[in-house]
């Protein structure tokens, strides 16, 4: 069948392409790309796999130690996962410092309240569900204790006639020494020096002594007022006087109200503990289950910063090769402004306008001949596709605007048919 030049222009596109970006802010800390030895996957020309967090890695963020204490997957296990190993699944990765920090503090968090409370949730149920009982009538006796005793004091009140306000006065006599600044005999460390003069005077009402001494060593000792009225630092007799200093204080009781007074403070505190203990009790069948939603909520937090740092990690979402790469090391980015472009080439589209004469439909199958791939005679090719859109114009009832889609063909462990490459319409054509 000879060619019916019916191609106006039809190129060449990916059926899958993705511009790939953070979904957070940052600066890039790390490529997959060896710009010595240039190799990596995060550069152009490079061929990529779907890395699926869901499945790869979200699966595995709850895993546990032995113990059930410790989560296993920290910042460091995540790493290792993501770039850690030859075929790295990572493209790009930000500076992720301050969210594993905050990840491994999380983690040790739980870690201790597990072993200090969680592991052992069943176990305290049994041990409050044992004595708590006890507790609650054991207040409910000390509350009819406290009533009873009340009672009776306030009869005892009543009958000796303690009723009304009352006026108490209180003395308290304390003695009244002053300190000597005193040097002692070396010769006679155990006491005063003999020969040493004692002088007095009165400052502000208040008497001071002051004794001058030469040699020795500084010691302070108390004075007291002897028999002739003078202050002095003799061995302590009989015959001393030991002045004394009063203070008088007063206060005003209430006998009945205070004891009414205390007694309600002391029923208000048992009351309140029989309240928190009787509350306890009554919590106490779901105590298990409500501690074990604790322990899922803290491990809830935790995956969220899981998340967030394995998020600091690039991975390309679809298959495909890598057309353009936007950024690079110690750059900064914001979330969704693309690093780096994928396009899926293993099944392409053929999208232009062609001129056909009768009915065209979404989903009719469609030859496209390939008669002289890349300008080489001999190179012809035939790729069955499907169209996936058809519009038709005004002006021209035989033109359209054509999509179709084919798999791409491979020669040589290589994909046939380039992105962008447009077809010949002197050479090439389709068929329906």
């Amino acid at each position: 069948m000879p060619n019916p030049r019916n191609i106006r222009s039809v190129h060449i596109q990916a059926c899958q392409s993705a511009d790939v970006s953070f979904n957070m802010p940052g600066v890039i800390g790390a490529q997959n790309f060896d710009h010595g030895a240039r190799k990596g996957a995060a550069f152009i020309g490079s061929r990529v796999k779907t890395y699926d967090f869901a499945a790869d890695l979200y699966t595995h963020f709850s895993e546990s130690t032995d113990d059930k204490a410790r989560l296993k997957f920290d910042s460091a296990r995540i790493r290792t996962h993501l770039s850690g190993a030859d075929a790295s699944p990572y493209l790009f990765a930000l500076r992720n410092e301050g969210l594993a920090s905050a990840l491994d503090q999380a983690i040790e968090q739980r870690a201790a309240a597990f072993l200090d409370k969680y592991r052992f949730a069943a176990e305290f149920a049994k041990v409050i569900g044992d004595d708590l009982p006890g507790v609650v009538t054991d207040l409910t006796k000390i509350l009819e204790d406290l009533d009873r005793r009340f009672q009776e004091t306030t009869e005892k009140l009543n009958k000796e006639n303690l009723i009304g306000a009352r006026l108490v006065k209180s003395v308290t006599r304390s003695p009244v020494m002053m300190m000597a600044s005193s040097t002692l005999n070396p010769e006679n460390p155990a006491g005063l020096d003999p020969t040493a003069t004692v002088a007095i005077k009165e400052e502000n009402g208040d008497k001071t002594l002051q004794r001058q001494l030469t040699l020795g060593y500084t010691a302070s000792v108390p004075m007291r007022r002897g028999q002739n009225g003078l202050w002095a630092v003799p061995p302590k007799t009989a015959d001393d006087e030991i002045v004394t200093q009063s203070t008088i204080t007063e206060s005003v009781t209430h006998p009945i109200l205070d004891t009414a007074l205390t007694h309600r403070q002391n029923r208000v505190s048992v009351l309140k503990e029989r309240i928190q203990s009787r509350t306890l009790l009554t919590k106490l069948p779901a105590m298990v289950d409500a501690m074990r939603a604790e322990l899922n909520a803290v491990d809830l937090g935790i995956r969220a910063l899981q998340v967030n740092f394995a998020h600091t990690y690039l991975v390309p979402p679809i298959d495909g090769l890598i057309t353009a790469v936007y950024k690079d090391i110690g750059e900064s980015v914001e979330a969704a402004e693309p690093v780096l472009r994928i396009e899926n080439d293993a099944f392409v589209l053929f999208v232009g306008k062609i001129q056909w004469r009768g009915p065209l439909w979404v989903g009719r199958p469609v030859r496209i001949h390939l008669n002289s791939m890349f300008e080489m005679e001999g190179k012809g090719e035939v790729i069955e596709a499907r169209v996936l859109s058809i519009r038709g114009h005004n002006s021209d009832n035989d033109e359209w605007d054509f999509v179709a889609e084919a798999k791409n063909p491979a020669t040589d462990g290589r994909l046939l048919l380039p992105l962008n490459y447009h077809l010949d319409p002197d050479t090439d054509w389709v068929e329906f």
